[in-house]
């Protein structure tokens, strides 16, 4: 059916009254995950009830499985620590990998495009990439730690082995370069969704993949499957413009004849439109947040706790260990899964884990993503809008407060345990403001350094 001038012309107006407003909200809630993701990567680095944050999760459910009273760790600071290092803080990176495979597919038209975005990424990923490696390495020759060579040099550049935390930036590296064949993929929802879950089998099935972490891989795909297949579901948009004025041929006829004068209703019907798929897309972040908090009733631990021990393994749990667990709920959800013991057998294995990981870092990511009010956060201040330069700086400040704190002795249990945890809690403001002040520093100082540092952001 051939489309009207009027229809058009509503059509166009719709985009033109919301487009612009839709994108910055978009891009503020883009700040605002970001840097959200960046505070809990600070955060599980600046554990000090525990070398790192894996050992405090260790000793954390030792305790709750055998009801040892460790110092320091069995009260509520271990378990605030435990909760935002370790429970929420395994969805950071993952968060990193979502947005990122967002935002490359997001304005991805063709295979053509695919070129010109990796020209930016050179700039973007590649350059400071090397250029913190390089950094690093002459910090460790500088304190004594590497002998200097070019070898040496050329290898730490391309390896980050001086520098841990950009692990992170490498496996982004390789999944850029995999984009034709992921949008390949892309090209049709189905295949790509298949793909996603043949992975997930796979992983589950034990299988690595070479180089590229199969995980990052799916945080990285869903993000690039919202971008080319739910992209007003991920925005909370109701059109695109772009691909609205190819499908609508009579678009810019209809525009020339006078069709502003339509702004005011489609832009009424728009917000409506809008608000009523915001609020269902928080209802469904909510929705995805309780699963991943009821998903730890499959980890070992809590089978153990939940299942297998039932009485007797939730007794010895502290309260808060048993709240943050799922605490009545995966009680009872535990009482079912003592119905299907091959089930829970299944679920040992480290495949299965690691499914189970992924899975819960998945609904964890999207579930904040969702429950994130686009339309009513603040405008994102400056000091938001750097979070590069804080994921490249913050390793070691939130270790220097731990060495601190083991070198002035300050102990574990007692008023010792209140210290540690408000140093925990400030020690991300501390990263946050260095990372800010030395943004402004080489920017207005060493503007060249700085662009090469943050990749041009």
């Amino acid at each position: 059916m051939k489309e009207s001038p009027l229809q058009a012309a509503l059509f166009l107006c719709k985009i033109k009254a919301m487009n612009p407003t839709q994108e910055n909200r978009f891009r503020n809630k883009i700040n605002w995950y970001v840097f959200l993701m960046s505070l809990l990567v600070v955060l599980i680095h600046s554990v000090n009830l525990a070398i790192d944050n894996t050992t405090l999760s260790s000793m954390i459910l030792t305790a709750d499985h055998t009801g040892a009273t460790l110092p320091g760790i069995t009260g509520v600071a271990g378990h605030i620590e435990h909760l935002l290092s370790n429970a929420l803080g395994q969805m950071a990176v993952p968060g990193f990998f979502l947005i990122s495979g967002y935002l490359f597919f997001r304005t991805l038209h063709g295979f053509r495009g695919i070129g010109r975005k990796w020209q930016e990424r050179v700039w973007s990923l590649l350059v400071p990439y090397g250029a913190w490696n390089t950094l690093w390495y002459l910090a460790y020759v500088l304190s004594g730690r590497e002998r200097f060579s070019f070898d040496a040099l050329t290898l730490a550049a391309a390896n980050y082995r001086c520098n841990p935390t950009f692990w992170y930036m490498y496996q982004l590296m390789l999944l850029t370069l995999l984009a034709p064949l992921l949008y390949l993929l892309l090209r049709n929802a189905f295949v790509m969704l298949l793909s996603l879950l043949l992975l997930a089998a796979a992983i589950g099935a034990g299988v690595l993949l070479p180089m590229v972490n199969a995980d990052a891989l799916i945080y990285y795909g869903v993000g690039a499957l919202f971008a080319c297949h739910g992209r007003g579901l991920f925005e909370g948009a109701t059109a695109d413009a772009a691909s609205a004025r190819k499908r609508r041929p009579c678009v810019a006829k209809a525009a020339e004849e006078g069709a502003e004068i339509l702004v005011l209703p489609a832009a009424a019907s728009a917000r409506t439109h809008r608000d009523q798929l915001e609020r269902g897309c928080r209802i469904a972040g909510i929705g995805l947040l309780l699963l991943a908090w009821l998903l730890q009733i499959l980890t070992p631990a809590k089978l153990m706790s939940f299942v297998l021990y039932d009485g007797s393994g939730i007794a010895r749990m502290s309260m808060p260990a048993y709240l943050m667990s799922g605490g009545p709920l995966a009680r009872w959800i535990g009482k079912g899964l003592q119905q299907f013991p091959l089930f829970v057998l299944s679920l040992s294995g480290s495949g299965a884990q690691a499914l189970v990981a992924i899975t819960r870092r998945l609904l964890l990511v999207l579930g904040v993503w969702f429950v994130l009010p686009g339309d009513r956060l603040p405008e994102a201040r400056p000091y938001m809008k750097n979070s590069f330069f804080l994921y490249a700086v913050h390793y070691p400040i939130a270790r220097a407060q731990y060495y601190m704190i083991q070198y002035l002795g300050i102990p574990y249990a007692g008023w010792g345990e209140a210290v540690r945890l408000a140093l925990y809690l400030i020690t991300p403001v501390v990263a946050v403001a260095i990372a800010y002040g030395l943004k402004c520093v080489l920017k207005r100082y060493l503007p060249l350094q700085w662009t090469i540092l943050s990749g041009g952001r």
